[in-house]
């Protein structure tokens, strides 16, 4: 009898472990990343560049290349910012937005004051990079990098030109265009190396916000540089026809600015610090 039991025991415990065994896990439903925007394979080769950065590369200096803004400095309604597009800027005085500074001084806010007096802008420079904070990538050419780039580097003269890009609303923006050191022409573009035959010259080249072809000179590294002329208290001029981008200091005593108009590329200390300038801020490769 006794040994009758055991057996039932031991085929009630057989039963049950068979039992359990059939029994499922309770379903569990993974749970994957979100991929749909397909975030590993975007990963940028130059995680620290600033999307408002240009894709082209520009020599400065021996082994030393920089990129470009993709528009010139702004303060517009109480904070800074880098305009939208390259040829983007200012022709008459808006309390609300400025984007031609004066010299750059703690005492004078970057550069933010009319007054067409010299001696209001003293003081020790301020980098405009640091508008974006003290540890901003941005900063400002010296006048030293902005010759290198225009004469020294290698096939400079080919890489420069002056022209003009036509806006969709039919107008048209005249300035200096710089090619990066590796530069492809892109298809369906020309390209004419050099500068116009007077001041107000800016033929050789024209390009198109409407046909594509600005935004195909742009995608492949070229920046443009518009001829917003220089401002002078409240009143701008020289708009359309010269071009004034501050360099920052040297060890010269001078205070220099990238100077262009149709026919002529070069850097100058002619205009004091009261002269409001624009300023095309560039980051280092590395």
């Amino acid at each position: 009898m006794k040994s009758y039991r055991t057996y039932l025991i031991l085929a009630s415990a057989m039963v049950a472990f068979v039992f359990a065994s059939c029994q499922k896990e309770p379903e569990i439903t993974p749970i994957y990343p979100d991929t749909s925007d397909n975030t590993t394979d975007t990963i940028p080769d130059t995680p620290n560049v600033p999307e408002e950065a240009l894709s082209g590369l520009f020599s400065v200096a021996d082994n030393h290349q920089v990129r470009f803004a993709q528009g010139n400095l702004q303060y517009a309604d109480g904070s800074w910012r880098i305009a939208e597009q390259q040829y983007d800027f200012l022709r008459a005085f808006d309390d609300n937005i400025w984007d031609h500074f004066g010299w750059s001084t703690a005492n004078t806010n970057y550069g933010l004051l009319t007054s067409s007096s010299d001696n209001s802008y003293s003081g020790e420079y301020v980098e405009w990079g640091t508008v974006f904070g003290a540890n901003s990538p941005w900063r400002t050419l010296t006048a030293d990098e902005w010759i290198y780039l225009r004469f020294n580097r290698a096939d400079a003269y080919s890489l420069c030109a002056t022209g003009s890009i036509q806006l969709a609303d039919g107008s048209t923006v005249k300035g200096c265009f710089f090619l990066p050191d590796n530069w492809v022409l892109p298809e369906g573009c020309t390209f004419n190396a050099g500068l116009g035959q007077i001041h107000t010259d800016y033929s050789r080249n024209t390009y198109s916000v409407v046909d594509g072809t600005w935004a195909a000179m742009q995608a492949a590294g070229a920046v443009f540089l518009p001829a917003a002329g220089t401002r002078h208290g409240y009143s701008f001029n020289s708009v359309s026809s010269h071009g004034r981008y501050w360099t920052a200091p040297s060890d010269s005593y001078y205070l220099y600015y990238l100077y262009f108009t149709g026919r002529s590329i070069d850097c100058t200390n002619t205009y004091g610090p009261s002269y409001g300038n624009c300023v095309r801020l560039v980051i280092d490769k590395d």
